[in-house]
């Protein structure tokens, strides 16, 4: 009896999850076996039809709209035409945005794209133009009040770009060198002028220049330096080529590039000449010459006597020859050196230091010399001029 229950419990149990899986089935899930090997419709319970998740999902989200989302609290744009936020002036200034132009209302020079901001009354400040005595760093200065396009050359020390930034025309490692220096290979055209362009020029065939006297004509050619210089260590290359009787050609700093009436330039220079005509001591020479601004000059040429002595004080050297020159003037001396050029110093038949008298300041690189009564003619070149000068 008992084990009839038992089975009738059990079909009746059997029966019962026939029909739930066949509930399943009507329910929409798929029939046949899972991939672990158990029923289809053995899931977790977690696990619902679409349609359930979606209800669920519609029931959950909240009704929103756009108008509902605030809108953020953004700063007041620099491109609004008005002036709002911290701006001192419409769209500039107060540090949010660009610097104003002159004339626009400020608060201070941060507030100025010239960095100036000031009283145009009581109650009233407004950005300026820049100057070179503001004693800010504005414009195309280079440094404060100085330097640029505008202003006056910086002193030793300050921000440059270029040479022209600077007082001395020298610019190392973007500061201002208190040297002076300049030096040319005449390989390019920097700038010199000269008073004859056929008789003294730059030869752009030979890189050098070549230069012809006659002592009828001011032939001179010269290079302004940016500023005006006291001592000064003058380089260059020379050699001479051809002469008639006695003539001479004159290298050196001056005051002026204009030589006086008696040829010479007001400043110091080395003087190349030839002794010819009537002496038996025909031969080249260097001295070492000044010009004062009385008109007064120097020379440590003793003068020659044509019974054999060339004089002394002099450096003798040789026709067809390159000669490295130098002329060194250091307070109120002067004195002129040379050497076969990448050979050994010439010896001086004497000293060629002079005195100097009461010398201007110095601006020009002269190359040349005057007009004098006379009819001699020579010529010849001179290469790689160098000068290191203070200002």
């Amino acid at each position: 009896m008992l084990r009839h229950i038992a089975v009738v419990v059990s079909s009746a149990l059997v029966i019962g999850c026939g029909q739930v899986r066949h509930q399943g089935l009507d329910s929409g899930w798929p029939d046949g076996p899972a991939s672990d090997g158990q029923p289809a419709d053995v899931r977790p319970a977690d696990v619902r039809p679409a349609d359930a998740r979606a209800d669920r999902a519609d029931q959950a989200a909240p009704d929103t709209t756009a108008a509902d989302i605030p809108a953020p609290d953004l700063p007041p744009a620099c491109t609004d035409q008005q002036q709002n936020g911290a701006e001192t002036d419409v769209d500039c200034g107060g540090g949010t945005c660009p610097a104003c132009a002159d004339g626009k209302t400020c608060k201070a020079g941060m507030d100025c794209a010239s960095g100036i901001c000031q009283s145009v009354s009581s109650a009233k400040l407004t950005c300026a133009a820049a100057s070179c005595i503001d004693g800010v760093q504005n414009g195309s200065e280079t440094d404060v009040d100085c330097g640029g396009a505008k202003c006056a050359g910086c002193p030793g020390g300050k921000k440059c770009k270029a040479g022209t930034d600077c007082q001395s025309g020298a610019c190392v490692g973007k500061a201002c060198s208190n040297m002076i220096t300049f030096s040319d290979d005449f390989s390019t055209d920097k700038g010199w002028t000269t008073t004859h362009p056929t008789g003294i020029y730059r030869d752009t065939t030979n890189n050098w220049v070549a230069w012809s006297i006659n002592q009828q004509e001011t032939r001179v050619m010269s290079f302004q330096l940016p500023t005006l210089f006291t001592d000064f260590v003058l380089e260059y290359d020379f050699r001479y080529d051809s002469h008639t009787n006695n003539c001479a050609i004159h290298v050196g700093a001056a005051s002026s590039p204009d030589p006086g009436s008696d040829a010479f330039f007001t400043g110091v220079e080395a003087v190349h000449y030839w002794f010819g005509g009537g002496c038996s001591a025909q031969a080249h020479a260097i001295w070492t010459n000044s010009q004062d601004s009385t008109g007064a000059y120097t020379s440590s040429h003793a003068g020659y006597v044509c019974s054999g002595s060339i004089g002394t004080n002099i450096i003798p050297i040789s026709s067809g020859t390159w000669y490295r020159v130098k002329l060194e003037r250091s307070g109120g001396q002067a004195v002129v050196s040379a050497s076969v050029l990448g050979g050994a110093p010439v010896s001086p038949l004497g000293s060629t230091a002079i005195s100097l008298g009461s010398i201007p300041p110095l601006r020009y690189i002269v190359i040349g010399r005057g007009s004098v009564s006379d009819w001699p003619t020579c010529s010849g070149l001179i290469d790689n001029i160098k000068l290191e000068a203070t200002p």
